[in-house]
């Protein structure tokens, strides 16, 4: 019979189960930055900023939206909105510097965010985030408690999983570009590089969203005369210029190309129903962070751990599995495996070949 662990959450005195998340949070301050580019004479809309925040992989509702700005208005200096139909919004250049009335707890949490976010954004974007930063940390050390919620942020530490590359720098003028064409639907053109070629060249998209993968931003977008998504480096990018509005296509949802898989090399097909079986080491942790919605999961009678899941048949995840070669039998699809074996023997090869010697 099959068995399978799912993992638990944490238990609260009313008995009812509380998963922690930055998703709020993130979704926040991502709201905040976005309407911190947007002056009076470039009003946007809930319905505007709703669109842009679903596109960049939120899950969020205009109601949601609405709310969070009738919150910004009241806590933030600066933030203005008008009584059209229906109502703009817009940040006040000549606002003074705002103040966030929150709780040493919310404060506390800014900073945890903080600390996790600036793996993930580049400095361009940070730097709209730094008042808001920096005004929870003066919360923290000096709002009373002091040495109570300066301890938490002793006690805490958010450590990113994988192998950690330094990202590549983005120039802020290009990614503030960049970011504004998103937001306001507007054709680009832009002079890229792409990697090994010499010289950059120029091309026009129609920029649809943004994906972070492993500290690398990616512009999705279209180009002229072309339905099917691509995907540019930002860090690639020297530069863009803005062309003119195009009608953003009903239906995409940047979240949904991006779990697909086409920010990474793909192979035919596109999906495999992959079958392993692993050792209980190795196979342990996908009884609680499942490959995929479908995951079965059996532990058989040797403890060995027997794994099915529809998953995209990708280079990222060959690499995963030949992190687990040694604990790990691919037992379907055949191509997969022969495909491992191939990579394996060739690294085996390069490797022994300079056994016992040292590079010159």
């Amino acid at each position: 019979m099959a068995t399978e662990k799912r993992s638990s959450s944490v238990k609260r005195g009313s008995g009812k189960s509380r998963e922690v998340s930055f998703e709020p949070l993130r979704r926040i301050l991502y709201l905040h930055n976005l309407l911190r580019r947007t002056s009076e004479g470039r009003r946007v809309t809930a319905e505007r900023l709703t669109e842009q925040l679903n596109t960049s992989g939120f899950d969020v509702s205009l109601r949601t939206v609405q709310r969070y700005l009738e919150n910004f208005e009241i806590h933030f200096t600066g933030i203005r909105h008008d009584n059209a139909k229906p109502i703009g919004w817009w940040w006040e250049a000549s606002a003074a510097d705002d103040t966030l009335h929150v709780s040493k707890e919310t404060a506390l949490a800014l900073c945890l965010a903080e600390a996790h976010l600036k793996h993930l954004l580049p400095s361009a974007e940070l730097k709209h985030l730094t008042p808001l930063f920096q005004h929870a940390r003066k919360m923290v050390e000096f709002g009373g408690d002091v040495n109570r919620y300066k301890r938490m942020l002793d006690r805490i530490w958010i450590f990113p999983r994988g192998w950690q590359l330094q990202p590549p720098r983005i120039e802020g003028r290009i990614f503030d570009q960049i970011m504004n064409a998103i937001l306001e639907s507007k054709e680009i053109e832009i002079k890229y590089k792409k990697a090994g070629e010499k010289q950059p060249r120029m091309r026009r998209i129609e920029p649809l969203g943004m994906v972070e993968r492993s500290g690398v931003y990616y512009v999705v977008g279209r180009e002229k005369l072309s339905e099917v998504p691509k995907n540019w480096a930002m860090h690639r990018i020297e530069e863009v210029k803005e062309v003119s509005f195009f009608s953003y296509p009903k239906g995409f949802k940047i979240a949904e190309y991006a779990r697909s898989g086409s920010l990474n090399v793909q192979f035919e097909p596109r999906t495999i129903e992959l079958h392993l079986v692993l050792s209980p080491a190795a196979g342990a942790h996908l009884l609680e962070s499942r490959l995929s919605d479908d995951q079965r999961t059996q532990v058989r009678d040797d403890d060995a751990i027997e794994v099915y899941a529809t998953v995209a048949n990708t280079l990222e995840l060959r690499w995963w599995l030949m992190g687990l070669a040694a604990d790990c039998e691919i037992l379907d699809p055949q191509e997969l495996r022969e495909d491992i074996c191939r990579m394996l023997s060739e690294g085996l090869r390069r490797n022994a070949s300079h056994q016992g010697k040292r590079a010159g």
